[in-house]
Order: structure tokens, then sequence, then C-alpha cells
């Protein structure tokens, strides 16, 4: 039996706000806030993972969610 995987991240960040880590079984990712004093609104923001069967799932974040300076969140999939 020959098992083949394939992953790959695609990571876009422009301002403090960073994917710092991916889980390579697509189970989760950490999301921070690399700002020393900033407290960021991500309202709406929209998380998005695709596997090879082109399925996605998304994730939007709610409104009035905020991330602490130097703080991480890690996003988990349930599937």
């Amino acid at each position: 039996i020959t098992f083949e995987s394939r992953v790959t991240f695609h990571k876009t960040a422009k301002g403090p706000i960073s994917i710092f880590e991916c889980d390579p079984e697509g189970n989760y990712i950490l999301i921070h806030n690399t700002s020393r004093s900033k407290t960021i609104d991500i309202s709406y923001w929209t998380i998005y993972q695709e596997n090879d069967n082109q399925d996605t799932l998304f994730f939007q974040f709610p409104d009035n969610f905020h991330l602490k300076p130097n703080y991480s969140l890690k996003v988990i999939t349930l599937n």
C-alpha cells in the first residue's frame, strides 16, 4: 500500500497579525499579534482551508473580535 500526501501553506501578512504556525495535518492554525502595544480588531476576517478534493472550510471571526498585543489564538478544525 502506498500513501501519498501533499501539504501546501499559503500565508500572507500585512501588519502585526500573522499566521504563526500551521498544523501539517490541517487540524489548526495559530494566529499571533506581533504588536507590543496595539490591540487589533479582526472582526469578520476569514480563514479558509481547501483539501485535495476541492472541499473548502471557512471560518469567519465574529463581530467585535480583538486580539491583544503579543497574544496568540489557535483556530481548530473540527471535521
